[in-house]
């Protein structure tokens, strides 16, 4: 049995790897990079486990993550290496992940397990375990070879380049109060929220902001690359608050972010999704010539 335990800050590669080669054995592509294994291994909230193997190879990896103020759901992880990972291995890093959720939870608090749908051997350890399948999510891609159709905009909507200095906290405002009645959304703080937002490659003119005077109306936060695939452009968030939906703004926003990453050399744009949002973004996406290449899957069960 590989020794269990916290991965280092120089153990980055090592688990960059292993996540590739789970990406590749479900879906024949990369995840993920450093950028992104790097945030993570320094997010407050996140306690990782990983099951080094005497040559420093990850062979799997356990995640358990609360960024939610009041613990209402923690989320936890578990990932094997298609070679190295066994479900003995898998099962290890669960009892270890799921600890750590029970003892930053409380009683009622929701532990949302997610993993890749193929992933037949992750989901027989959840189910195994009396958690229930709860969710889907798609990650989604559309083609940039043509130019996107013009947006079009609500009356009384303008975008202004953001300032960094003076609108991060509005923005999260919006982000939060545009979620809050999505499933499985929770409240973070404005500092967590930025960590995970505000990367090492974060590019503010790829955020895009559009007012109603002096009010948020709708955001699409982009980055012009997704981790692991440098040539698909990315919308991390795309929100309109509860005032300005059912004007067309979402789409709107999604079609001029579909225009700023074509002309930055992208050749493909993609973003998650929840397949029940309660606000049919998955019609929207596929309205906008978006389609499924990806499914995660979330499992639950209660504290």
């Amino acid at each position: 049995m590989p020794e269990i335990r916290p991965p280092g800050p120089d153990e980055i590669e090592a688990a960059v790897e292993l996540l590739n080669a789970h990406g590749q054995a479900m879906w024949g592509e990369d995840i993920t990079d450093a950028v992104e294994v790097g945030q993570w291994f320094a997010l407050p909230g996140a306690e990782l486990r990983a099951a080094v193997l005497p040559d420093g190879r990850f062979a799997g990896m356990g995640a358990t993550v609360d960024i939610a103020e009041d613990h209402a759901i923690v989320w936890l992880r578990l990932t094997l290496h298609p070679e190295l990972g066994t479900v003995e291995l898998g099962e290890a890093l669960f009892a270890e992940a799921a600890r750590l959720a029970r003892e930053r939870g409380r009683p009622g608090t929701e532990i949302h397990a997610g993993c890749a749908a193929p992933d037949e051997r992750v989901a027989g350890i959840y189910t195994g375990h009396g958690y229930r399948l709860v969710r889907h999510f798609f990650r989604m891609v559309a083609p940039l070879d043509e130019p996107p159709d013009a947006p079009d905009w609500p009356e009384g909507i303008e975008l202004r380049p953001l300032d960094p200095e003076r609108d991060l906290e509005r923005v999260h405002a919006a982000d939060e109060e545009a979620f809050e009645d999505h499933w499985g959304s929770v409240r973070t703080s404005f500092q967590t929220w930025r960590q995970l937002s505000v990367t090492p490659d974060w590019d503010p003119s790829l955020w895009f902001v559009a007012w109603d005077g002096d009010e948020i109306a709708g955001i699409s936060l982009c980055r012009s690359n997704a981790e692991g695939d440098p040539d698909l452009g990315w919308v991390d968030i795309l929100a309109v608050r509860r005032r300005w939906r059912r004007r067309g703004l979402a789409l709107a926003l999604l079609l001029h972010s579909f225009a700023e990453l074509r002309a930055r050399g992208r050749p493909r744009v993609g973003l998650g999704v929840d397949t029940e949002n309660l606000t049919g973004a998955v019609r929207l996406y596929e309205r906008a010539g978006m389609a499924p290449t990806q499914q995660f899957d979330v499992y639950e069960a209660v504290i």
